[in-house]
């Protein structure tokens, strides 16, 4: 699903007079008791619903408040700051929260490098963003920088599984802050380093909640759910430096082993100064970050 802001989808199925509502979450897909237009009641309901979408906060719509689409009338930031027409572009600003720095960042996207190829499951989008500087920033302006790759952020948005007793050890955001200070004094070393991440939070009447699949299951009555049984999720904000780019295009053979080597030397030393194996090493999790000496 090609929607940044998209956190679950609605939908209505309708078998001749019966209507049912349909809410597709991460891991399963809920259906309404009918309503049978034919009768009072079911006219009642249906337009009930219709009423609740037309007047509920936009989270419970399935669209999360901390992503805003900008208006942009179809038009499209290209990496170099100008501004392309382009029809199917869409620029977001993202606020991420850091949950260990209990504060907020802005930014502001640049292009997507990884759409989810389906909705059900982890769900993860990254894209390319800049840092927003000032509520005068917006997404037509140019970046201070024209190289974005060389001052840009990876923002990564997933709905990971998390358990109680567990997910000190999956939590994606936490094994990368052990990461960035273990190696805070050591300039030389290349590896995803964190600039901000937590879970998501929703702004609820003044009060903050964690965005989590019992935040969104929330919204239908526990008959519904009865039975159901899936991964409990935590929806996530990572952002990282610095912005690398495939090692397909690399110019010879000799720059390809040369990222190999150094993808082997950092794993090496994470495994063995923070305790971390990453057990994921294929193509597309191996980045390369070009020095300024090229």
């Amino acid at each position: 699903m090609q929607q940044l802001d998209r956190r679950f989808l609605w939908g209505l199925t309708v078998c001749a007079s019966s209507i049912y509502a349909v809410l597709m979450v991460h891991d399963r897909v809920f259906a309404s008791p009918a309503m049978d237009i034919r009768t009072p009641e079911g006219r009642k309901k249906f337009i009930s619903l219709l009423v609740y979408w037309s007047m509920c906060p936009k989270d419970r719509l399935g669209y999360d408040p901390t992503i805003r689409r900008c208006e942009l009338n179809s038009l499209q930031v290209a990496a170099d700051g100008n501004v392309a027409e382009k029809a199917d572009s869409t620029v977001y600003e993202v606020d991420c929260y850091d949950d260990k720095e209990c504060q907020w960042r802005t930014y502001i996207t640049v292009r997507t490098i990884a759409a989810a190829s389906r909705f059900f499951g982890r769900h993860t989008r990254t894209v390319i963003a800049r840092r927003k500087h000032g509520a005068s920033d917006s997404a037509i302006s140019k970046p201070a920088s024209a190289d974005i790759d060389a001052q840009g952020v990876v923002i990564k948005d997933s709905w990971a599984v998390a358990d109680a007793e567990e997910d000190a050890a999956r939590n994606e955001v936490e094994l990368l802050r052990i990461v960035r200070d273990t190696f805070a004094w050591d300039k030389s070393m290349v590896y995803p380093k964190l600039e901000a991440g937590g879970t998501v939070r929703l702004d609820r009447d003044g009060t903050y909640v964690d965005d989590t699949t019992a935040t969104m299951l929330d919204i239908i009555d526990t008959d519904t759910q009865k039975g159901f049984k899936a991964p409990y999720r935590v929806h996530r904000h990572i952002v990282t430096t610095p912005v690398g780019s495939h090692i397909k295009p690399a110019d010879n053979e000799a720059e390809i082993v040369i990222d190999l080597v150094e993808t082997m030397y950092c794993h090496n030393r994470i495994l063995n100064e923070c305790g971390i194996l990453h057990r994921d090493i294929f193509t597309n999790n191996i980045l390369a970050v070009r020095s300024n000496s090229n």
